[in-house]
């Protein structure tokens, strides 16, 4: 993963991860290519789920998983017809259980961050 430097509430890493997106009607694999403590930002879906819908993100970088609840907060439809599909989520719960969740699988990306 690679870091961002920009203005954000928490530092950005570059990734490419497989996740799995799960809501109300929505059930699709898709790649999550920026990940954050805040969110992430997620593409290669073959659809879009709503803007400010509740989905749950499954991470699977090991044998265990990492699921967090996010809700979605933009969407980036002009690939549809195209291509892959892009959408950005905003992690929900403490903050504190969503850095231990992201933490306990990728130690050495968050080193000294805070």
């Amino acid at each position: 993963m690679v870091s961002r430097k920009e203005k954000r509430a928490f530092r950005r890493w570059d990734c490419m991860m497989p996740c799995r997106c799960v809501g109300e009607g929505f059930r699709v694999n898709g790649f999550i290519v920026n990940l954050s403590y805040g969110g992430a930002g997620i593409t290669g879906t073959t659809k879009l789920p709503q803007e400010g819908s509740q989905l749950s993100i499954t991470i699977r970088p090991m044998k265990e998983k990492i699921e967090l609840e996010c809700r979605v907060v933009w969407i980036n439809s002009r690939f549809e017809e195209h291509g892959p599909a892009t959408f950005g989520v905003e992690f929900l719960g403490s903050l504190e259980e969503r850095k231990g969740k992201i933490r306990s699988f990728f130690p050495k990306y968050y080193e000294g961050e805070e």
